[in-house]
C-alpha cells in the first residue's frame, strides 16, 4: 500500500483486457479506487458520473482514439471548470508520439509494456495536481 494512493480515484481506459486487468491490479494494490474500461465513449459517462483525480488512457482504442478522449475531456473541464491529470499509454515509442500526446492535452507519456514502478512514480508526480483542483472546486473557485 502507497500512503498517497489511499483514496485516489482513478480512470484506466484501454481495450486490451490483460493491460487493463494488470494495471487494475497494481493500481488498486496500491490502495488507488480504479474504475476501468475499454472504450472512449465507455471513458466519457464515467468522467461524466464521477468524480476522478487520474485518468490512465491508452491511444490506440476501438472507438475512437485516446486524443479525442483527452480533448473531450479538456473541452468539458472549460465547461464546467476542473482539470482531470491525464497520462498517456501507447505501443508508440517514438519522440513525436510524446510531443503529440503532451500537446493533445496530456500531462505525462509512457510506452508500452508499461513499466508499473514508472507508472506509479508518474501518477505520484500528477497527485499534487490532481489535490490543487480537489481544493480549488471546494472553495467554489
Amino acid at each position: 500500500m502507497n500512503p498517497a494512493f489511499m483514496g485516489l480515484r482513478i480512470l484506466i481506459v484501454d481495450d486490451d483486457h490483460d493491460s487493463r486487468d494488470l494495471l487494475t491490479y497494481v493500481l488498486q494494490s496500491e490502495g488507488a479506487s480504479v474504475v476501468a474500461v475499454e472504450s472512449v465513449q465507455a471513458a466519457l459517462v464515467v468522467i461524466k458520473q464521477q468524480s476522478l483525480d487520474i485518468l490512465v488512457s491508452d491511444i490506440t482504442l476501438p472507438d475512437a482514439d485516446g486524443y479525442f478522449l483527452i480533448q473531450e475531456v479538456r473541452r468539458q473541464e472549460t465547461e464546467r471548470g476542473g482539470h482531470l491529470p491525464a497520462i498517456a499509454v501507447t505501443a508508440g515509442a517514438r519522440p513525436e508520439d510524446r510531443a503529440n500526446a503532451l500537446a493533445a492535452g496530456f500531462q505525462k507519456y509512457l510506452s508500452k509494456p508499461v513499466d508499473l514502478d514508472e507508472l506509479i512514480a508518474e501518477i505520484t508526480d500528477l497527485i499534487p495536481q490532481s489535490l490543487e483542483v480537489q481544493q480549488s472546486a471546494g472553495d467554489g473557485n
